[in-house]
């Protein structure tokens, strides 16, 4: 099935999760309005795998993988089109509709994130209705 047409359940849900598949929806608003309607009265939506992309220049390198893998098969490199990361705009769109931003409670993580690196640090986001 598609993952992001949900329009295929007609039922109310105690917990959703998006397990490490956030950045590659095409329209992660619409993934994220859609999920939420699914949602039972006290429902939870939990979201894992938030790793924020700061360094502009990993996007110019996709891009160039995407035009080189097309113009060597001629076939599209990505099954259909998404950002494939993250990024501050991202996280506030989140925090707008109410989702609560944490840090995953792994040691590496909360090592990576003392020593004030952004880099693959990963988060996670929690929704309570």
């Amino acid at each position: 099935m598609d993952l992001e047409d949900l329009s295929v359940f007609n039922e109310k849900f105690d917990l959703i999760i998006l397990n490490r598949c956030y950045p590659y929806f095409t329209d992660m608003k619409k993934v994220i309005e859609s999920s939420l309607q699914l949602l039972s009265p006290k429902g939870k939506l939990i979201i894992t795998g938030l790793n924020i992309n700061d360094k502009k220049e990993d996007t110019e390198e996709f891009k160039k993988a995407k035009i080189n893998f097309k113009e060597t098969y001629n076939k599209d490199f990505l099954f259909k089109p998404f950002k494939g990361f993250i990024d501050e705009d991202d996280i506030s769109n989140l925090k707008l509709k109410g989702f609560k931003i944490l840090l995953c409670p792994n040691f590496k993580n909360r090592t990576k994130k003392l020593l004030s690196s952004k880099r693959n640090i990963t988060y996670y986001a929690v929704y309570n209705r």
